[in-house]
């Protein structure tokens, strides 16, 4: 009996309820070989893999296919040899006849590769019983720890999966699929030889391709800045891109960060494979390993943004962090642990526009600070988008609307002085939500002489060499400008703050011990941090 195409998850128990079990397999089968992530996590028995992070990936993984080179990086510890081993066992199954090898780091890596994929096929009775064509007569006895073979129709030098380590001398065979798992471990990552050694290997591992229509897929974390690792190196020597022919050349990457948008992509829950363990990172996990492994190997192995090592101006060291009380109106300061409470602090917001829309390498930025009593300023919140300036100013608005900013400045250059005229017609509803935003005054600032570099500097180093400067923990691009500068290409965020912290001031305070006058008593007015009410952003 063929199987409904027409079929839905919904329709399993239908499907059930018939008592046909070869309608039921012929369903489960059609459905899994569609989709990597259901194969992985039904089949495959990765329970562990979750909807929001890894079915994008897996997604990507489907509809890629006829891109010949990809890369795939994300954090360590994030499942992606899972998902990559369920789809090359997916890829076994749609074509017994492929020739895979894995790359890994030396050969007991790469052989390691293997094990869960020899479990699948000897061991796990659901995969058997839905892709019997793939199970050799003696279940695989006879495999060895680095080569298996499933039955085939034709005759091959080459298994069904060889695995080996990056620098092994292979040659005389040739695959329809190279798949490099972390081929760059800890000991080439500290050695330049090393490195080089894996490079000057990749670099030939074309003539062990089968065809030009090929695939090669490369899964790993970064390990150093620029060109200074493997994956640096392809990125830039082989650029992804299309032919008038309709080829695809070069390496076409999905890149994920731990911390994205302010929030873990893998926050902390409990484990599906065994509730009685957690699985993923909450935002104050990352921030523990940060502080251990140090800025640099964090933004490597977790963020797969190398930062450089030396001629940062603003070293890490420098720059302070808070984290958000359980009520989410307080502040609590990483070094000291003081509770500040939000609606105390002196807020004010800094717009930096980018005249070059969704083309420009500069993007909008927008800066929200506070100050407190002892001259310290908190980063409060952060945006920044390649966009227009009509959207950059309504993002302007809904920040000023939650911070209720006392000021609120912009850089008035050339065409950005478009923004005040923009700024003057939103008395009406708002076109992008409809709502009425409280109002900005916005004051402009006109850029100093010299270069955005210098400015930078003079604005902002004084403030962070004192160590007043304390940003949300979660605020993982603001960082990454900070400590690249100047050597990042985007310096957006850092701009807008520089300007928010020469613009910055302490809470009035008034002295009300010198007597009950009435002199006195007029002058105790609310003090700048409110508006309306005491109010805090979080």
């Amino acid at each position: 009996m063929t199987s409904n195409l027409s079929l839905t998850p919904n329709d399993i128990l239908n499907v059930a309820e018939k008592g046909d079990a070869e309608e039921t397999l012929n369903w489960i089968r059609q459905r899994a070989v569609e989709h990597t992530f259901w194969f992985a996590k039904t089949i495959a028995g990765y329970k562990d893999l979750t909807p929001h992070l890894h079915k994008p990936v897996c997604d990507w993984l489907d509809s890629t296919v006829r891109d010949r080179g990809r890369g795939l990086l994300m954090p360590r510890k994030y499942f992606k040899s899972s998902m990559v081993k369920a789809w090359v066992l997916k890829r076994i199954v749609l074509n017994p006849e492929i020739r895979i090898l894995f790359v890994g780091e030396n050969d007991q890596v790469g052989a390691k590769n293997l094990q869960d994929i020899r479990w699948n096929i000897q061991q796990n009775p659901l995969f058997q019983a839905l892709y019997p064509h793939v199970i050799p007569p003696d279940y695989g006895k006879s495999w060895s720890e680095s080569a298996i073979t499933v039955p085939r129709k034709r005759s091959f030098d080459e298994p069904t999966i060889q695995t080996v380590g990056i620098g092994a001398k292979h040659t005389g065979f040739h695959y329809d699929l190279i798949v490099y798992d972390d081929p760059i471990g800890l000991v080439a990552a500290g050695s330049e030889a090393e490195m080089k050694r894996a490079i000057e290997w990749f670099q030939t591992a074309p003539g062990l391709l089968n065809s030009v229509e090929s695939e090669e897929l490369i899964v790993g974390t970064r390990w150093k800045h620029g060109r200074g690792d493997l994956y640096g190196w392809i990125m830039e020597e082989m650029p992804y891109h299309k032919r008038r022919s309709g080829d695809r050349e070069g390496y076409r990457w999905y890149i994920r960060s731990a911390i994205e948008n302010g929030e873990s992509i893998f926050p902390r829950q409990p484990s599906p494979a065994d509730p009685t363990k957690t699985i993923g990172y909450s935002l104050r996990d990352l921030e523990l390993m940060r502080q251990r492994m140090g800025t640099y190997q964090f933004g490597c192995l977790m963020l797969n943004n190398p930062t450089p090592k030396e001629g940062a101006d603003f070293p890490d060291e420098w720059i302070k962090t808070y984290s958000i009380s359980e009520d989410r109106r307080s502040l609590i300061t990483s070094d000291t642990h003081e509770r500040i409470e939000a609606s105390s602090l002196v807020r004010l917001s800094v717009y930096d526009p980018s005249s070059g829309g969704k083309q420009a390498r500069a993007e909008n930025a927008i800066v929200v600070t506070g100050t407190d009593r002892k001259g310290r300023i908190f980063v409060l919140g952060t945006w920044s988008k390649n966009c227009g300036f009509g959207k950059s100013v309504e993002q302007w608005h809904v920040l000023n609307d939650k911070w209720r900013c006392w000021g609120n400045w912009f850089e008035s250059v050339g065409a950005h002085k478009e923004v005040d005229e923009i700024i003057r017609m939103r008395s009406q509803p708002c076109i992008y939500c409809g709502k009425v935003h409280r109002p900005i005054r916005a004051r402009a600032i006109k850029p100093p002489s010299g270069s955005k570099e210098d400015r930078i500097r003079d604005l902002a180093q004084p403030a962070f060499e004192q160590g007043r400067i304390y940003i949300g923990e979660g605020m993982t691009k603001l960082r990454r400008q900070i400590i690249e500068f100047p050597h990042s290409e985007m310096v957006d965020i850092f701009d807008a703050l520089a300007y928010a912290i020469s613009k910055s001031r302490k809470p009035v305070i008034y002295n009300t011990n010198q007597g009950n006058t009435e002199e006195n008593a007029k002058r105790k007015v609310e003090p700048r941090t409110h508006s309306d009410v005491a109010y805090g952003g979080y």
